[in-house]
This record gives C-alpha cells, sequence and structure tokens, in this order.
C-alpha cells in the first residue's frame, strides 16, 4: 500500500474500533468548572495493543466537537483515533446535551 493509499484508508486513518459505544459527558477532574465528553464502548483492532477485543473502555476526554460523534465517524481523544460502529441499543434514542 502506497502512503497515498494509506492516508485515503479509512481503516489506517484509525487506531481502534468502539461498538455498543455510548457518550458521557462528565465534570474535567482537571478543571471542575468545565464538562468534557467521553466514550464507553467495546473496543476492537486495537491496533496500540492495549485492549482485547470485546473490552469495555472509557476513553478519555474527545476532542472531536460533539455534534460529529455519530455512528461511522472517526473520533480523537488524547492518544486514540477510534471508528465509531453502532451505539448501545439502550441509549440509540438519547442523545445528551451538548457540554
Amino acid at each position: 500500500m502506497t502512503e497515498r493509499e494509506r492516508s485515503t484508508d479509512p481503516n489506517h486513518l484509525c487506531h481502534a474500533e468502539l461498538d455498543e459505544w455510548t457518550v458521557v459527558v462528565d465534570i474535567s477532574p482537571f478543571v471542575p468548572t468545565c464538562t468534557e465528553v467521553q466514550l464507553i464502548g467495546r473496543i476492537y483492532g486495537d491496533k496500540l495493543g492495549r485492549f482485547p477485543d470485546g473490552r469495555w473502555v472509557l476513553t478519555s476526554a474527545v476532542k472531536t466537537p460533539f455534534k460529529r460523534i455519530k455512528s461511522g465517524a472517526i473520533v480523537q481523544t488524547a492518544n486514540t483515533r477510534y471508528r465509531l460502529l453502532s451505539p448501545a441499543k439502550h441509549f440509540a434514542g438519547a442523545r445528551p446535551e451538548p457540554p
């Protein structure tokens, strides 16, 4: 695969996939007057080798704008890019207010 093909290949752009995910809005532990958005879900295909497939994870703060968090999107945290698969069924219709 050439560098150009890698740069446009969606699988190359992410470190892992997150399935059954949902948004968590929490108070920042570093700045208690601010909120931060995190995701919780099952991780698959972790290219960084940190987690086995299917493990539940809570991400660090998401840097991607809130309105872009949806199925199929690639979201960025401090050190990881996740491709979002299907949202959790019990939260599929629910969406928290943006912080």
